[in-house]
């Protein structure tokens, strides 16, 4: 298995793509650590650490804040005490506050810069830290949107947030390189949770079929 004894944070990996990764992850044979607020039951189904454990996989979880710097130590030395060491940090964490420019609030804008950009940067910096300790290199992976990309309207904070972890990507893979810690970005793509709270999106059944075999 690709991820044999590979040892794995996974930021709010408790549902939507970040459940959908630990899953693969798990099955894959990584060590899965869930960093997020909550461990949510979803309706129908189980929080994703007892769905990876009942299928025979390793995982945990750490509530924390990806914005505070004391619930990531504890985290990395969590999962560094447990393992022995950290491969793997997934930068999958995001809220959305969406609204127009001129109907944005300064505390709308604030708090989704602050959870997808620097939750990004201090994950990044923990992590960075820790595989340069190691001396064995890992890798980082962020998420980005084509919302940053492309831009979306109605997601001004969203779009500023995720075109900033794009640059934030870039320089850290030339940065961390020399630590031999690979640095690089997804724009996935989903019916999420997430997604579903943004006023006037519906999706179709067959919007939904189609991402059942990717999002469980």
């Amino acid at each position: 298995m690709r991820f044999e004894n590979k040892a794995v944070i996974v930021t709010g990996g408790s549902s939507g793509i970040g459940r959908a990764i630990c899953r693969q992850l798990a099955a894959e044979g990584a060590a899965v650590t869930i960093f997020d607020r909550t461990e949510e039951v979803r309706e129908g189904g189980r929080p994703t650490v007892t769905e990876i454990i009942e299928a025979g996989g390793t995982a945990s979880f750490v509530p924390g804040d990806v914005t505070a710097w004391d619930d990531l130590d504890r985290a990395v030395s969590g999962v560094v005490a447990e393992h022995g060491r950290l491969d793997v940090m997934i930068n999958n964490a995001g809220i959305l506050r969406d609204k127009t420019m001129l109907n944005m609030t300064e505390a709308e804008w604030d708090i989704v810069l602050k959870v997808h950009t620097k939750g990004t940067f201090l994950c990044s910096r923990a992590a960075g830290r820790i595989m340069k300790t190691q001396g064995a290199g890992g890798a980082i992976v962020n998420t980005t949107s084509i919302s940053g990309l492309a831009g979306n309207f109605g997601q001004a904070n969203y779009g500023a947030a995720k075109l900033g972890i794009y640059a934030l990507t870039k320089i850290n893979a030339q940065e961390f390189a020399r630590a031999g810690v690979r640095v690089n970005c997804v724009s996935p793509s989903g019916y999420t949770r997430m997604v579903s709270s943004i006023p006037g999106v519906e999706m179709s059944q067959e919007y939904a079929d189609s991402y059942s075999s990717v999002l469980p």
